[in-house]
């Protein structure tokens, strides 16, 4: 199995601390970091409840992270129970998010998946 060698080395914590602060500055009950590889997906974060029985989560808006070779390693995800509408600012906390997430653990640009 080929690793993307940013993939295991995280710190959690660190990682910990965007999925947190995009719930709340977002306003979001679940946010999700997942990076990875030639063979898995990880979530590596993941902030806020489970879903209450019979409730679901969507996807609402998702930042797609890619190494400096350009090749996709992972999303920022956020995700509620209801359906959003976000407007430009939002989208662009989100994004910028994205991009300190990229240059903290360093894996390269990032572009916008919705």
């Amino acid at each position: 199995m080929t690793v993307h060698p940013t993939v295991d080395p995280i710190d959690p914590v660190i990682l910990d601390r965007f999925t947190q602060l995009a719930s709340q500055v977002l306003g979001v009950p679940v946010v999700s970091v997942s990076l990875m590889d030639d063979q898995r997906r990880t979530v590596k974060s993941s902030y806020g409840p489970g879903t209450p029985d019979g409730a679901s989560l969507t996807p609402l808006l998702g930042m797609r992270l890619k190494d400096s070779d350009g090749r996709p390693v992972g999303t920022l995800t956020v995700m509620d129970h209801r359906p959003c509408r976000w407007n430009a600012q939002q989208i662009e906390f989100l994004r910028e998010l994205a991009v300190r997430l990229v240059a903290q653990v360093d894996i390269g640009p990032v572009e916008r998946m919705m």
